[in-house]
């Protein structure tokens, strides 16, 4: 247990009868802005996989990207490679424009998974999280509560939940109350 401010004592750790939430390794976060047809030659440059249809995710040489925006992907990864895939894009610059930002310490991320996964991030979100409607690799920005988080279906009971640091008290206070409700 942590104190956060206002929120009282803020679990760590979220266990309900079928699921768990966790705070996830902390992960290289890099924010890429670039033309929609410069994504392809940038990440075939890098040896990534950058989805091409938006709300989707793609995985290579332990890196993922997620296509948020129609010119945007959040890139996640290894924390000790940042330095070098931030040396990488500068090379790439030369031949595709971009902005390329390093936001690793903008947002906390929590894993939740199990059978009740879904359940528990729907008391607090307007999607529709079901696997037809929310697959493996489907992600995006929505609001949990009121906060504004985003959320990536990982596995088939696993999701990748990020929130901005001010925010996480309170979607952690949210999803525990929301666990314990359910029990």
């Amino acid at each position: 247990m942590c104190d956060s401010g206002g929120y009282g004592a803020i679990p760590s750790r979220i266990e309900g009868t079928d699921v768990l939430v966790t705070p996830a390794n902390h992960m290289a976060h890099l924010l890429l802005h670039c033309e929609p047809h410069d994504a392809a030659p940038i990440a075939k440059h890098l040896g990534l996989s950058f989805p091409d249809e938006p709300l989707s995710a793609g995985r290579a040489r332990g890196w993922a990207a997620l296509h948020l925006a129609p010119d945007e992907w959040l890139l996640i990864g290894p924390q000790e490679e940042a330095d070098a895939m931030t040396e990488a894009f500068e090379e790439a610059a030369v031949q595709w424009p971009h902005s390329l930002v390093d936001i690793s310490d903008r947002s906390l991320a929590y894993d939740v998974e199990g059978g009740g996964a879904e359940r528990l991030l729907a008391s607090g979100c307007p999607l529709d999280l079901a696997p037809a409607s929310f697959p493996v690799d489907r992600c995006t920005r929505t609001v949990l509560g009121k906060a504004m988080v985003m959320i990536w279906r990982t596995g088939t009971q696993r999701f990748r939940l990020e929130v901005a640091r001010s925010f996480a008290p309170y979607v952690v206070k949210l999803l525990s109350t929301a666990a314990r409700e359910r029990d």
